[in-house]
C-alpha cells in the first residue's frame, strides 16, 4: 500500500461527496492542547497506533493528520 498526501481540499471534497474515509488524528503535544478535530475523525495517539490498529478499518480509505 502506498501512502499520499492530499490537500484540505481534496479531503473536503471526499466528506462533502460521501465517500466512505476514515479520518485518523494522530497529532502529538497539539492533541492534548486542543478539543479540535476534523467531524467525525478518530483520534489515537501515534504511540498506540500498532496496539490500536484493529480499529482502523481496512475497507476504507485512511486519512491521517
Amino acid at each position: 500500500m502506498e501512502a499520499r498526501r492530499i490537500t484540505v481540499e481534496e479531503l473536503k471534497r471526499k466528506m462533502d461527496a460521501g465517500e466512505p474515509l476514515f479520518i485518523l488524528d494522530v497529532r502529538g503535544l497539539s492533541w492534548d492542547e486542543s478539543n479540535e478535530q476534523i467531524p467525525g475523525s478518530h483520534r489515537i495517539r501515534l504511540s498506540q497506533l500498532a496496539d490500536r490498529s484493529r480499529e482502523i478499518p481496512t475497507d476504507h480509505e485512511v486519512v491521517a493528520y
